[in-house]
């Protein structure tokens, strides 16, 4: 009887410290995925901000883009040359590409600590990553495109659209061209017809596929799984 006792004391002690140490362990891993959750939601609020100015940049230039094709018409771009000069610039300033805030998703894959969350949420994190990177690819593709310096070289003299470029480097990349100077006298070159069809062909390529970019790759591919990360964060977790 005493065996019996014995042997029953250290079975229970056994269940009861295996129980205690799952109850530690579970504990340790809702409280990881807590944190990992706000690390990670806190990365996507800084996702959120970077889309917004990235949309701005491509709405500005797809105005810019359009007015350049309205000033560079035949009929036009004689009346307009030194606005054509400052539109021209658009061309070459470089979009600021997305790339998104990965540093906590980094660590959740490298760990193993996706499995602290759901199936649903798990899902929502490879969706939204996996189209940020198919975003950044189209975005530079796009971006190799290379700007038409044979075609500007032939209408607009360098020096002029030289001293329309700010010589600091502005955190707003909408602020890296300035107006002309009107004590300034801009003068189209001599050979400006014979490439201005060609150059407003490819400013409209440009502007078309900045559109794409904007009507299609942002909402559909960043924002929308991106609010659905979000929600979906939010909906299981105290996340602010």
């Amino acid at each position: 009887m005493d065996y019996f006792f014995e042997f029953l004391m250290v079975f229970l002690a056994v269940i009861l410290g295996f129980l205690f140490e799952n109850l530690r362990e579970h504990s340790v891993e809702q409280r990881r995925a807590k944190e990992y959750a706000q690390s990670l939601y806190n990365d996507l609020k800084k996702d959120v901000e970077a889309v917004k100015e990235l949309l701005d940049l491509k709405n500005w230039r797809s105005k810019k883009l359009d007015s350049l094709m309205t000033v560079t018409s035949a009929s036009e771009i004689e009346t307009h040359v030194p606005e054509a000069y400052y539109l021209s610039c658009v061309l070459v300033i470089p979009d600021r590409a997305f790339r998104p805030s990965d540093i906590t998703v980094q660590q959740l894959r490298n760990s193993g600590s996706l499995r602290y969350f759901s199936l649903p949420l798990i899902n929502r994190i490879t969706q939204y990553y996996n189209n940020c990177n198919a975003y950044a690819e189209i975005e530079n593709e796009f971006r190799q495109l290379s700007p038409p310096y044979s075609l500007s070289a032939k209408i607009f003299d360098a020096d002029m659209l030289a001293s329309l470029f700010s010589k600091a480097a502005p955190a707003d990349l909408k602020k890296v061209i300035q107006r002309p100077d009107s004590t300034l006298q801009f003068k189209l070159l001599p050979s400006y017809k014979e490439t201005l069809n060609e150059y407003r062909l490819y400013v409209g390529k440009q502007k078309r596929g900045n559109d794409g970019m904007v009507k299609l790759l942002l909402p559909q591919m960043v924002e929308k799984p991106q609010r659905e990360l979000m929600e979906e964060l939010q909906k299981e977790y105290p996340v602010q």
